[in-house]
């Protein structure tokens, strides 16, 4: 498992870990990281149109400890679930999605 401390001192960091095939553990900081700048973010027309419809449910919180314990629990799981792995990340106001 990944102390609590050290995950927390990567996620601040823009450092993420991975599980690998092997089953090891890789930090990864992408360069550049994917920033969309929302206050000149611009919605192209087709996707207005999609919106309208309403496709898509958009929640904020919901759920959220219960999906990435859930996750975690995978044999193959994603980064973002590597650190559900370590004990205390949930006590707290240490985890957290906005």
């Amino acid at each position: 498992m990944i102390p609590v401390d050290l995950l927390l001192h990567a996620y601040e960091n823009a450092v993420f870990p991975m599980a690998m095939e092997n089953g090891e553990i890789a930090w990864f900081s992408p360069d550049p990281r994917a920033i969309i700048p929302l206050d000149t973010f611009h919605i192209p027309h087709g996707l207005k149109r999609t919106l309208k419809k309403h496709p898509f449910e958009i929640r904020i919180d919901a759920g959220f400890e219960e999906v990435m314990r859930s996750c975690a629990r995978r044999d193959e799981t994603w980064e973002g679930c590597m650190g559900c792995r370590s004990e205390g990340l949930f006590s707290g106001s240490r985890c957290f999605t906005k």
